[in-house]
């Protein structure tokens, strides 16, 4: 008997580390994807591991907020109709609010909670680079369940994951700025080239210069 029972325990160790394999596999990937269906569909296979991690686990607050996590998520793929997404946002919130209370074991039920709140707002956002913030604002939480409740796999997660986002806001925090550079640097040539021409056009009695237009020419000259 106490040979089955060291099997079991074996066994859903093995089953808590391989889920928790494919949780990180999720984690690390989808902070660098650009399109949110793509991070939807990553974060819904994430999910599914986690709340079968934590179920195995015995961490049933966490595993109910993963799971509605889930349910958020595929909803997310499916449905189009803003006000029908809303009601069931509103709804998986009174949801999990409930299943809470039901699993509630003191203080780290109210992590969990406060996590799983706080990533159900994330994955609302209109944008990739909002719900990588909003998901580093509810890490803390999640950090300190999985501390409490000795998940050093879904720890080990929570850690990759603040450094996966906090890259991919930095990485696309310089990317838009390349952008508002290029912005800028084109707008500032288009005003030198409407005052090159203004310019030319009064010295040269309005022929300009053959050829290029204003911009053009002004960065011609500049160069010369």
């Amino acid at each position: 008997m106490p040979y089955l029972i060291d099997d079991a325990i074996y066994t859903a160790s093995a089953i808590s580390i391989l889920l928790g394999m494919i949780g990180l596999a999720c984690v690390m990937t989808w902070p660098f994807l650009r399109c949110l269906r793509r991070v939807i569909v990553v974060q819904s296979v994430g999910a599914v591991a986690f709340t079968l991690q934590f179920s195995v686990l015995g961490a049933s607050t966490a595993a109910v907020a993963c799971g509605i996590s889930l349910a958020q998520l595929l909803i997310a793929l499916t449905v189009r109709d803003r006000g029908v997404r809303s009601a069931l946002n509103i709804a998986r919130l009174v949801t999990l609010l409930t299943l809470v209370l039901f699993t509630w074991v003191g203080i780290a039920s109210l992590f969990a909670a406060s996590g799983g709140i706080i990533n159900m707002s994330a994955r609302n956002q209109p944008s990739p680079m909002r719900m990588k913030t909003v998901f580093l604002i509810g890490s803390p939480f999640w950090l300190a369940h999985n501390i409490m409740g000795g998940a050093l796999s879904a720890l080990t997660v929570d850690l990759i994951s603040v450094f996966t986002n906090m890259t991919g806001l930095y990485l696309a925090s310089i990317e838009a700025r390349k952008c508002l550079q290029g912005e800028v640097s084109d707008t500032v040539w288009r005003r030198v080239g409407i005052l090159y021409g203004t310019f030319s056009g009064r010295r040269s009695g309005g022929a300009g210069t053959p050829g290029l237009s204003g911009p053009a020419a002004a960065q011609q000259e500049c160069r010369a």
